[in-house]
């Protein structure tokens, strides 16, 4: 083989393996988040942070924690916002002193442990939670279909929706479907889907403010559940966050012409106010 046949191929060679490795260096990121207080831990994949976790992201355990930073790729970004830290500053896992550990864990491991500083929103002052949404409402609607599904599998559709804000003026919508023939139990469940599609929006001060007037009225305030035995318009969760707790609000087969919601229609105000934020169109039964 003469010495220019050889460097042809030794320049293919480079431009063939070039995107490869470009591909392989290319870092994945991680977060790894304080939610409910900052009491508890999640771990998951992708460039932002969810305003919904999904269960199966929780880590129970500092060793859970380990186990589970052990098996990420190498070069893993691993972005924590440390809402909890001890005296000196440095970050609470679990328990204090596990900080050091676990950062030397993730060198040995070659992840990358990035901590989000205060100035990117993330405070150290758990009264003001930065990551609790203010106002959450989880929709379920059930389509009907025609397919012919064997005995334990779903026979309908279902199409889900998370609309969250949050007390810095940001929104999300997270959106997802499950076809027909599913699982009926894990169908039902509110676990988001991977195809599901989150959309960002932000609220005016002003918005926010008349919001926050609406979720103080005393009619919100003593909302408790609503459960009808017949069919109706699809299920929700509410959560309002409040200086005494989180007000939980479950919703069984909405039925808009119910006489409860004609006498008392506060609870479909809270909802047709929820898709008025987020931009939806609204349900031909929301109020003008």
């Amino acid at each position: 083989m003469n010495v220019k046949r050889l460097f042809a191929i030794v320049v293919i060679f480079t431009a063939l393996i070039a995107p490869l490795r470009s591909q392989q260096t290319q870092a994945v990121e991680y977060r790894l988040e304080n939610f409910d207080s900052a009491a508890k831990f999640a771990l998951y994949s992708g460039g932002g942070w969810r305003s919904y976790i999904d269960p199966k992201y929780v880590v129970q355990s500092f060793e859970e924690l380990e186990q589970r930073v052990g098996q990420l790729p190498l070069g893993t970004k691993l972005y924590w916002n440390a809402l909890k830290r001890d005296p000196s500053d440095k970050p609470i896992l679990f328990s204090d002193g596990q900080f050091d550990q676990f950062a030397k864990f993730c060198r040995d491991h070659d992840v990358e442990l990035l901590l989000i500083p205060s100035s990117q929103g993330i405070v150290q002052d758990e009264s003001q939670e930065p990551r609790q949404p203010l106002f959450v409402i989880r929709e379920r609607l059930y389509t009907p279909s025609t397919a012919f599904c064997p005995v334990g599998k779903a026979v309908y559709g279902i199409s889900y929706s998370v609309i969250s804000v949050f007390p810095d003026k940001r929104g999300s919508e997270t959106i997802w479907s499950v076809l027909p023939c599913s699982d009926a139990v894990r169908a039902i469940e509110w676990a988001v889907s991977a195809n599901a599609k989150t959309n960002d929006f932000a609220l005016s001060p002003d918005a926010l403010a008349e919001l926050r007037s609406f979720l103080d009225r005393p009619a919100v305030n003593s909302l408790r559940d609503f459960m009808n035995a017949g069919y109706g318009g699809g299920d929700y969760e509410i959560e309002i966050r409040r200086s005494s707790g989180v007000q939980r609000i479950p919703v069984i087969s909405l039925m808009p012409e119910h006489d409860e919601l004609k006498h008392d229609p506060t609870l479909i105000q809270v909802i047709c106010k929820a898709k008025q934020i987020a931009g939806d169109e609204r349900p031909a039964w929301c109020p003008n």
